[in-house]
C-alpha cells in the first residue's frame, strides 16, 4: 500500500516537472522567434533609414515613396538604376524595396512621382523587389516638406498590435535642383 502511494506521489511530481519543462521550452521557443523578428525589424528599419538619409530627393505616391539616390553616372539626370521605391502591397501586409539595378535609362521627375516609371519597369521585368517587413498592417507613408520621410505601420507581436514608425531626414535634399525633366539645374 505504501509503495502504491509513493508511486502515485512520484507520478504527480514527475507530471508537474514535465509540465513545467514543456512550458519553459515553449516560452524559450517563443522568445527566440520574437528575438529573431525584432532583429529583422531593426535591420530593415536601419536599411530603410539609410536609404532615405543618403538620397538626394524623395517623392510620396499613394502607397510608395520614391527616392532618387543620386547622380551615380554624373550625366546630370535621373536614371533607372538611381531610383528606389519603398512600397507597400495593396493590402498593406508588407513593405518592400523596388529598384532597377540593370537599367540606366533616363527618367523624368513626373514619371517617377506618378508611379508610371515603376509600372513601366515592372511590365518590362526590369524591377527587383525585396520584401523587407512582412506581416504588417496599416502602412502609411508621409513626406513632410521635401526631406522628412515617415513610414508608420502596425505589427502583431502575439499579445496585440504594436505601432512602429521609421522616420528619417534626407541628409542633403537636392529636390529643388531638379527640373521636371529630371535634369539637374
Amino acid at each position: 500500500m505504501e509503495l502504491l502511494v509513493s508511486l502515485m506521489v512520484s507520478s504527480i511530481i514527475f507530471g508537474a516537472i514535465a509540465t513545467i519543462a514543456h512550458a519553459m521550452s515553449t516560452a524559450n521557443t517563443h522568445m527566440d522567434e520574437m528575438g529573431k523578428r525584432q532583429a529583422h525589424l531593426r535591420h530593415s528599419s536601419l536599411r530603410i533609414s539609410s536609404l532615405i538619409r543618403d538620397s538626394i530627393a524623395a517623392w510620396r505616391l499613394d502607397y510608395n515613396v520614391a527616392l532618387w539616390t543620386g547622380d551615380s553616372n554624373a550625366d546630370g539626370g535621373i536614371n533607372a538604376d538611381e531610383v528606389i521605391y519603398i512600397e507597400t502591397s495593396s493590402d498593406g501586409a508588407r513593405i518592400s524595396l523596388v529598384d532597377f539595378p540593370d537599367d540606366n535609362r533616363a527618367a523624368t521627375v513626373s514619371s517617377v512621382k506618378s508611379g508610371n516609371f515603376k509600372s513601366l519597369m515592372k511590365s518590362e521585368n526590369k524591377a527587383r523587389t525585396t520584401d523587407l517587413i512582412t506581416d504588417c498592417s496599416s502602412v502609411w507613408f508621409e513626406l513632410v516638406g521635401d526631406e522628412f520621410v515617415s513610414i508608420t505601420f502596425n505589427m502583431d507581436d502575439g499579445a496585440g498590435s504594436c505601432k512602429y514608425q521609421i522616420c528619417e531626414t534626407l541628409a542633403g535634399s537636392g529636390a529643388h535642383l531638379i527640373d521636371t525633366e529630371g535634369l539637374i539645374n
